[in-house]
């Protein structure tokens, strides 16, 4: 289990506002576009962060048209055009049917991690070994705890996607999440099975780690089936 893991769980929110005050910086015209950012070494210095949830906060970014990460890790800024995904939320928050919303958000997690653990069990390196198995340790330690096996859960899928090596996957995968868990509608999932969790993403990294892609793909393809979507209570 590795220290930097365990802050990552205690940080939750912090790769969040660090997207915030990125775009503050970038609204302000602190950073401008058609600039580069800093390296990520630096930035994360500035900030008083470390480069993990920095990483991820420019990995947000990136999907949603804000900068460019380009070859040689440099980091183009590009401005805030674009639809901010607050918009497309709410759009999807005004759709009408809320089972139909919820249904077709399964459908498109089905299509994006059933394809992504076939990808990665053909792709996948040793270190994306090294980081799953991290994972799985981790979550068989913490399974008790809901909140820090649910941020587990969500890094060892985030995991599997870069593991697919297609970086235009990655970039719609993070979207995707990013539109999930603002929309608080239908950000929350039961884990009535925390044990079951556990064990079902044991088999999908045995099932990468033996370059198993049948088997990878159907076991995740079982896994999120299992996934509920809890919707709120109307207030009166």
């Amino acid at each position: 289990m590795s220290l930097s893991m365990l802050e990552e769980i205690k940080t939750r929110t912090l790769q969040e506002q660090i997207l915030e005050k990125l775009k503050d910086l970038i609204k302000d015209g602190s950073l401008k576009a058609g600039q580069f950012l800093p390296s990520e070494r630096d930035l994360a210095k500035t900030l008083g962060v470390s480069r993990i949830p920095l990483r991820e906060a420019l990995n947000k970014l990136q999907v949603l048209g804000v900068v460019e990460r380009q070859h040689g890790r440099r980091t183009l800024i590009k401005g805030l055009g674009g639809i901010p995904i607050t918009e497309i939320i709410e759009i999807i928050s005004d759709s009408g049917d809320e089972i139909e919303t919820v249904n077709q958000l399964k459908e498109i997690r089905l299509i994006l991690e059933v394809e992504a653990a076939g990808l990665a069990s053909q792709r996948r390196d040793k270190d994306d070994l090294k980081r799953l198995e991290e994972l799985v340790e981790l979550m068989d330690k913490e399974y008790k705890e809901v909140e820090k096996l649910q941020v587990l859960s969500l890094r060892f899928h985030l995991a599997i996607v870069e593991a697919a090596k297609n970086r235009i996957l990655s970039l719609v995968y993070l979207f995707f999440h990013d539109l999930q868990q603002r929309s608080r509608k239908y950000s929350k999932r039961i884990h009535s099975d925390p044990i079951g969790i556990v064990k079902d993403h044991k088999e999908i990294f045995k099932a990468i780690q033996e370059k198993d892609r049948k088997l990878a793909e159907e076991l995740m393809r079982s896994h999120l089936d299992q996934v509920t979507f809890i919707l709120p209570q109307q207030e009166e």
